[in-house]
C-alpha cells in the first residue's frame, strides 16, 4: 500500500486524477498538501529552493540528530500519538533550521 509508486502516482503522473475532499482540506489546512491550481503552485514556487539536493543535504545531518534525539526519549512500550508526534518533530526540526542564522538560501 505504501509502494513509493503509489506516491509517485499519486502527487506526480496523476495528480489530477485524485481529488482533495473537503475532510482532507479541513484536516490539513490551506498548506501546499491541501491546496490544488494555482495556490498550490504558488506555494510549491516558494518552497521549491529549499527542497534541492545541494540545500537539503547542507541541513540533513542536523535533522537525522534531531530525529534520534526524539527517539531516544521514547520508552519501550509506550504508546505514542503519532499524529502529535509527527507535528511536533516536524517543528522542533524545521522551526531551528530555518531560523539559525547560518541557514541561508542560496540560488542554485
Amino acid at each position: 500500500m505504501a509502494h513509493p509508486d503509489y506516491f509517485t502516482q499519486a502527487l506526480v503522473t496523476e495528480i489530477n486524477a485524485f481529488e482533495k475532499s473537503d475532510d482532507f482540506q479541513t484536516a490539513f489546512g490551506n498548506g501546499i498538501i491541501a491546496t490544488e491550481g494555482d495556490q498550490w503552485r504558488r506555494q510549491r514556487d516558494v518552497l521549491q529552493p529549499f527542497f534541492t539536493r545541494k540545500q537539503v543535504a547542507e541541513y540533513s545531518d542536523q535533522m537525522v540528530e534531531a530525529t534520534q534525539r526524539r527517539v531516544d526519549t521514547w520508552l519501550d512500550r509506550e504508546i505514542l500519538d503519532i499524529e502529535d508526534s509527527s507535528l511536533s518533530q516536524v517543528r522542533s526540526v524545521s522551526l531551528p533550521l530555518w531560523l539559525a542564522e547560518d541557514f541561508i538560501y542560496r540560488s542554485p
